[in-house]
């Protein structure tokens, strides 16, 4: 399992700061926070301001949901950008691979 799903699980139902976070997952505080930005700029941890230092906890279910629901809708957008002749082709290669 990788720092970035390690995260998510301790801090699922608390808020904990990056001091703490590094203390119960073993990760380098410098290299911790590089993974919290990155956590944080794809929705799967918030980053919480109720004081100092900063604390971070897990996304809320509607927070996770707003962003898959982003994700398709991009893919959605992606997909009807397509040609006719590259839908034609895709076709064919799903006919192929579900043989």
């Amino acid at each position: 399992m990788s720092n970035a799903e390690i995260i998510p699980k301790i801090i699922a139902n608390k808020k904990m700061t990056a001091k703490e976070i590094s203390k119960e997952s073993g990760i380098n505080i410098k290299s911790l926070y590089v993974i919290l930005n990155e956590l944080v700029s794809r929705g799967l941890i918030m980053k919480v301001n109720d004081g100092k230092p900063s604390k971070y906890r897990g996304s809320t279910k509607k927070i996770l949901l707003k962003n898959i629901y982003e994700i398709m809708m991009n893919k959605m957008k992606a997909i009807e950008k397509l040609t006719k002749d590259e839908i034609i082709t895709i076709k064919m290669i799903d006919e192929v691979l579900s043989k």
